[in-house]
């Protein structure tokens, strides 16, 4: 094991999704789909990475790790800026998700963020935000048939019309 932090942070994200998929056992079926899925997806992950990293699996690799050095010739200025309005966008998207709810937050996200940050053209928008939301509606609406809340503001506009009529 020629990182033994590495394998060790490897084993205890297997622990961990292990510890995830006993903890959902009594769960409904229902609320445990979701993690049950993310924790056999990390848990195999981490099993494969584990078993691999083990010794003598990867003699060819010996001695040519590579150190990660992220842009070390790059503008930190411009790092900076790029870490920040990444940020940003990440915080708009969870705002967008209490306001409008996480199906409508998605298509708002996609579309604004290939618009204004991609800066693609309209039909690549529309197209790429549409394929999103039919494979949104697919997965979750008919495959899991997962029900989403609305989002404060659209609760708050539905009871504002229906207090109205």
């Amino acid at each position: 094991m020629a990182n033994k932090g590495a394998t060790i942070l490897t084993f205890c994200i297997m622990a961990a999704a292990v510890a995830v998929l006993i903890a959902t056992r009594q769960w409904p079926r229902d609320a445990a789909q979701f993690p049950t899925g993310i924790a056999l997806f990390v848990c195999g992950m981490a099993v494969i990475n584990f078993l691999t990293s083990w010794p003598g699996n990867n003699k060819e690799h010996a001695g040519k790790t590579m150190d990660l050095q992220l842009a070390a010739e790059a503008d930190p200025a411009r790092a900076d800026r790029n870490t920040i309005t990444i940020f940003l966008w990440i915080l708009g998207f969870l705002l967008c998700i209490f306001l409008c709810g996480f199906p409508l937050a998605s298509l708002l996200f996609i579309f604004l963020y290939l618009r204004l940050e991609g800066r693609e053209g309209w039909r690549v928008c529309v197209g790429m935000t549409a394929t999103a939301g039919l494979f949104l509606y697919l997965l979750y609406m008919l495959a899991l048939k997962t029900s989403f809340r609305s989002g404060w503001l659209l609760e708050w506009l539905r009871n504002y019309l229906a207090a109205s009529n």
